[in-house]
């Protein structure tokens, strides 16, 4: 049932974000296409150039600001809607248990995180598209794989950096999804209320993230980090200080959508 829902919550979310990613690379090449206008004096009228060219450049940026905006924007609707709004009571009468439409909906929104990032990543090419600098790229790419000796214990930390960026995204789509989920109790404003709970929420996790990290500071002095052991168990008590924080804030919005769910 957990994948109908991933599927279902895709073609939703795709319907926004894909519009989204494409007018992003079509700004980025209008811009590229400008650029090369201004180097071959391809209009005579200098002022128009200029105007045309600050407009498009806006325009680039103020997409991949949309961008971001749009994937804070949706994540938070689908899970405010589609579970505590008037779609709530069809989603709730559904077969499904409320902590799976918690996990897809948060699998589903990690995923165009990432893919929001990638999407950048190519505005960006498109914007820099020149032979010479992609020549530059792939030098580098070259001598990052011939001249570097890779070893185990490089593409073990590369796969556990991945792996603390993937638990990090989750943990604050969980925190999101937290505080609406208390937020939904207020019979007055909940989203100034679902706001409240987030400040108060973020302010005790870093209160104890800063006692745990003071702790952990004794067991593991800074000088134990120039040592590949050191920095492994640093990324570990990252990634496991994460997880507990995820399942802490999963906890809270699986407790109010199955006891304390208001839908009115």
């Amino acid at each position: 049932m957990l994948k109908k829902l991933m599927k279902y919550e895709f073609k939703s979310t795709g319907r926004a974000f894909l519009p989204v990613y494409g007018a992003l690379l079509a700004s980025a090449l209008m811009t590229r296409l400008m650029m090369w206008g201004d180097n071959i004096s391809a209009l005579n009228n200098a002022f128009l150039y200029n105007l045309i060219s600050g407009l498009v450049v806006v325009l680039f940026v103020a997409m991949l600001v949309a961008t971001f905006v749009v994937t804070l924007m949706v994540v938070l609707q689908r899970f405010s809607k589609n579970l505590l709004g008037e779609e709530g009571y069809l989603s709730m009468t559904l077969p499904v248990k409320p902590y799976q439409h918690i996990l897809s909906k948060s699998i589903v929104a990690v995923f165009w995180y990432f893919a929001s990032w990638i999407a950048a990543v190519l505005s960006f090419m498109v914007l820099m598209w020149n032979r010479h600098i992609f020549r530059d790229i792939l030098r580098a790419v070259t001598f990052l794989f011939t001249e570097i000796q890779w070893d185990w214990q490089s593409v073990l930390l590369i796969a556990e950096l991945f792996l603390l960026a993937v638990v990090s995204i989750f943990c604050a789509v969980q925190l999101m999804y937290a505080s609406l989920s208390l937020g939904q109790l207020s019979r007055r404003s909940r989203k100034l209320a679902s706001f409240g709970y987030f400040l108060v929420l973020s302010l005790v996790s870093e209160f104890i993230i800063g006692v745990v990290s003071q702790i952990f500071s004794i067991f593991l002095p800074a000088h134990f980090l120039n040592h590949f052991s050191g920095v492994q168990i640093l990324v570990w008590f990252l990634i496991s200080l994460t997880v507990l924080f995820s399942a802490a804030y999963f906890f809270i919005s699986n407790y109010m959508l199955s006891r304390k769910l208001n839908l009115e």
